[in-house]
């Protein structure tokens, strides 16, 4: 008789369990480098997914996508307010991993509005922030990626239209600048003159933080696996951040081909690039705490500030 009462009772929790979703079953959508390693510890997980082009990621949310969208924060800003995406701002997780880099031409290994600059990523991000801290530069060559970027550092040289032009300081980014680092080729890379863009950021915004990438969670999702979700990924970066060997322990679920396709980066470059002061910004910060941050950083591309009900409440 005992065993007949016990028997309704545990269908009923084992019903109730299948009918909740776990935080662990939410989908998850990335980009590929440093907002997905954040995600190490989803290395195997079917449900975690990334892509290499943010425009993919940008136009699934409008079009039934995952549950947990990571992109940059003012791409998924926008698709919130100007295509209904159905996605609120859950939590920033990466500050900025931008480096302004002398290539060793530069004779006195100090910046000036006169010196050669390339950059990258024209009219984006890189392009808005270097303009923004340093306006009065005009002696400006692009190149399309930021692995280009590395190749100018590497060779002191950008290709244009016109030929070979010598630079004096490339914008790159983390882990490109890591790359770099460890390519003995790279003759006129000069590596004690690195300028950090997100502390010259944090100077000429009164301490504010470079929002770079953000978690967006799609509406309707429980408010009970959100925060399951929160906690984890909050802890697991802030794992990361003290011990960055337990991002190779989480890669390391699958191969090593399979996590550069995966990841976009390495498991031993993730690693070094974090060992060397966190230079991938990892970080978590709940939205709505952060707010004046990601309003000030959006201003910069001319967009609205956000509302308060456009986050996921704590």
């Amino acid at each position: 008789m005992k065993i007949k009462k016990l028997l309704p009772l545990c269908l009923v929790a084992m019903l109730a369990g299948c009918a909740k979703k776990q935080s662990s079953e939410l989908t998850i959508l990335t980009p590929t480098g440093a907002p997905s390693v954040a995600f190490y510890n989803y290395a195997d997980n079917k449900n975690f997914t990334t892509n290499a082009t943010p425009t993919n990621i940008v136009n699934s949310m409008t079009a039934n996508g995952s549950d947990i969208v990571v992109i940059d924060t003012l791409s998924g800003i926008k698709a919130i307010k100007n295509a209904n995406a159905p996605y609120k701002i859950l939590a920033t997780i990466t500050f900025g991993n931008f480096y302004l880099v002398g290539t060793g031409n530069d004779d006195d290994n100090t910046i000036d509005a006169d010196d050669k600059i390339v950059l990258f990523g024209q009219g984006q991000t890189p392009d808005k922030l270097f303009n923004y801290l340093y306006p009065n530069f005009t002696n400006i060559s692009f190149v399309t990626n930021v692995q280009k970027a590395g190749q100018c550092l590497c060779k002191g040289k950008v290709t244009v239209d016109s030929g070979n032009v010598d630079a004096d300081y490339v914008f790159v980014a983390e882990p490109v600048l890591t790359n770099i680092s460890s390519n003995t080729q790279c003759a006129t890379y000069n590596k004690t003159n690195i300028i950090d863009i997100q502390s010259v950021y944090k100077e000429k915004t009164n301490d504010k933080k470079l929002t770079q990438a953000s978690i967006f969670v799609k509406n309707g999702t429980k408010k009970e696996d959100i925060k399951k979700f929160a906690s984890k990924i909050k802890n697991d970066i802030e794992k990361a951040i003290a011990t960055p060997q337990v991002i190779v322990d989480g890669m390391n679920k699958l191969d090593a081909q399979s996590v550069t396709t995966k990841f976009g980066i390495g498991a031993s470059i993730a690693k070094a690039v974090m060992e060397n002061g966190n230079r991938l910004g990892l970080g978590f910060e709940y939205g709505i705490d952060i707010k004046e941050d990601i309003d000030a950083f959006i201003a910069l591309f001319e967009a609205s500030a956000t509302l308060e009900s456009e986050y996921v409440e704590k």
